[in-house]
């Protein structure tokens, strides 16, 4: 696995910049996921790309979280990988310690299993297994019980994947140690795989000293901070000395997967397991079963995916995905998904070749064919790839409330579905689009500020494709349609040629015009160097360099607003905030309906922008 660049999707190549931080067995402070927040981290600008990304240290503070269960108390404090947490323990529980316990004591508290399978085999189906702090070295399979995995309470478990790697020599201008990889070399699709990081399909990592090397494929390859797996002679070796400091390698391709419903995983910290891009192993936990829970966990560090859900009825929330190898978040056929309240960042640091379309799940989080999804009040930031992706025949998606930060694709990415509704988000640096909608239907994107995007802005299209399932019928009469805009903030915030906005047909065969395309696009607020607009009318494209020419060209934004002075208060440094008594400091239309429900409040009485209320 090696560590990460990307390249842009619609042909556009990106950099991606900055060194690749460290993660240790401690992770950063996270930043609130809340769109209140439209402050941002202070003295922090987006940037696209940053791939292993960097935590935002803080002063500590304290938060209640709206868990269903006991409602823990998170301390963020300074570095740190997994959230302190206090549930309750239950009577009976299955107690595990990875320090002073034994798989031949009774599993009690005072005579504790030390391995998590010993208390996965003993624990009753509904029973709770607690892990006291420390590290557990294993896999655990297919867990088909209906059991929470919970951690004692204001202590760290950590399922970890890798092993520590000992008796380095000198040798052949290099540092050399006895190591055999056990994991699938051959797991990968190689259509995935660019020559800018022939390894990225290799479910290898090392870690020294917690920091996490880039793989390299022959010796003459090795330097400070990379490593090399020699097959033939069985060794891994090391572009640094490790004497006096810890090697750690990954031998497992992951912690569990869930098959028991209702199950319940909280409290813990899952890293460094060696999960591939195909479905062999495809996250460092897998849930197959309906009404799973996963709340304060940390995944960090995957050679995939994170957390991957095949099952219906899944609640994701107030966890942390950082530096996995592909993707944060990966669901599919997960109808009646939540996911809130989480901080995705830094997916794809394996460096997967984003060009790669036809295959590609390069995001912090993709959610492909799936109804009645929530993604709510998240951060999500510094991915190479998608933001928040949204693919293939997903129905009934509310996307609301996020912060979608310098990722290096599109922020927001509705794609081949229907029925979504984009409101409320907080969106800008994103390398592509800041929000873009592709061949889907019934969309509305409503109330957003949307700031700083290398490319157009926000983006309405269609190229010709339709979702997977339809008729002949069907895909016959499928376009990009009934997409409704307003009350939207759209901020650029450095010269080029994209527009921005743009509705556009990339599809020479039909050339659908705004009309076709656009059921309604009032009352947004436009500020910036570029042209307004670049959208499709019967006679071709139309450059609309003001938003004069766009009312001109189409029946649209007859309440838009154009501004030449600053309508945020600094996008540059994510300070999102709409300035008080500026030109976007302005009443918005009344909410559709379904905007209203998707953000659980009254239609009327909102301003322009993403909407700041109490409880947010």
């Amino acid at each position: 696995m090696t560590l990460v660049v990307g390249a842009g999707f619609l042909a556009v190549a990106l950099t991606v910049l900055g060194a690749h931080e460290t993660i240790s067995d401690e992770a950063p402070a996270t930043r609130s996921p809340t769109t209140s927040g439209l402050a941002g981290p202070s003295g922090s600008a987006p940037t696209a790309g940053k791939g292993r990304g960097a935590g935002e240290a803080g002063s500590p503070t304290t938060r209640r979280t709206g868990s269903p269960s006991s409602g823990p108390t998170v301390v963020t404090r300074g570095p740190r990988l997994v959230d302190d947490t206090d549930y309750p323990i239950p009577a009976n529980s299955v107690i595990v310690a990875a320090v002073g316990g034994s798989d031949r004591g009774d599993g009690s508290t005072a005579h504790p299993f030390a391995t998590v399978a010993r208390a996965v085999s003993e624990v009753p189906d509904g029973g709770t297994i607690v892990l006291r702090g420390g590290s557990y070295r294993e896999s655990l399979g297919v867990i088909s019980k209906r059991v929470t995995i919970q951690a004692w309470p204001h202590e760290a478990p950590l399922l970890d994947g890798r092993t520590v790697v000992g008796g380095f020599v000198r040798a052949a201008g290099r540092w050399q140690a006895p190591f055999r990889s056990p994991l699938c070399q051959t797991c990968y699709d190689a259509q995935t795989v660019g020559a800018q990081n022939p390894e990225a399909g290799s479910p290898d990592m090392a870690f020294l000293d917690g920091a996490p090397m880039r793989q390299v494929g022959s010796p003459g390859a090795l330097g400070p901070g990379r490593f090399y797996v020699d097959r033939q002679a069985g060794t891994l070796d090391l572009g640094d000395d490790p004497i006096g400091h810890q090697v750690q390698a990954s031998v497992l391709a992951s912690a569990m997967t869930l098959d028991g419903d209702g199950s319940m995983l909280r409290g813990v910290g899952v890293i460094g397991y060696g999960s591939t891009e195909d479905r062999s192993a495809p996250a460092m936990v897998v849930v197959r079963a309906a009404g799973v829970t996963v709340e304060h966990v940390t995944f960090a560090s995957s050679a995939s995916r994170g957390l991957t859900l095949y099952g219906s009825g899944a609640r994701v929330q107030s966890s942390h995905f950082r530096d996995n190898g592909l993707a944060g978040i990966q669901a599919y056929r997960a109808d009646q998904l939540r996911i809130v309240a989480n901080t995705v960042q830094g997916s794809n640091a394996a460096g997967f070749d984003t060009t790669a379309q036809t295959v590609l799940e390069a995001a912090g989080i993709k959610v492909a064919t799936s109804v009645d999804v929530v993604i709510s009040d998240n951060d999500v930031h510094d991915n190479v790839g998608n933001g928040i992706w949204c693919d293939l025949a997903c129905a009934r998606v509310s996307v609301v409330r996020n912060r979608v930060t310098g990722n290096a694709l599109n922020g927001v990415f509705i794609e081949l579905g229907s029925q979504t509704v984009v409101a409320s988000n907080a969106v800008a640096g994103n390398a592509t689009a800041g929000v873009a909608v592709l061949d889907s239907r019934a969309v509305w994107v409503w109330n957003n500020t949307v700031a700083g995007s290398g490319q157009t802005v926000l983006l309405v299209a269609d190229d010709g494709r339709t979702p997977p399932g339809l008729s002949a019928t069907q895909a016959a009469g499928w376009h990009t349609s009934q997409v409704s805009v307003g009350n939207d903030v759209v901020v650029a915030t450095g010269s080029g040629a994209a527009p921005l906005l743009g509705v556009r047909d990339f599809d020479a065969s039909r050339q659908l015009t705004i009309s076709d395309m656009v059921s309604s696009l009032d009352r947004d607020a436009y500020q910036g160097p570029r042209s307004t607009a670049v959208v499709r009318l019967s006679s071709g494209d139309r450059v609309c360099a003001a938003l004069a020419d766009l009312q001109r060209a189409a029946p649209v934004e007859a309440a838009g607003i154009a501004s030449a002075s600053p309508v945020l208060v600094d996008p540059a440094r994510g300070d999102l905030r709409v300035v008080t008594g500026g030109p976007a400091d302005a009443p918005g239309r009344s909410l559709p309906a379904e905007v209203a429900a998707a953000l659980g409040r009254a239609p009327d009485g909102v301003r322009l922008g993403a909407i700041v209320a109490p409880g947010i």
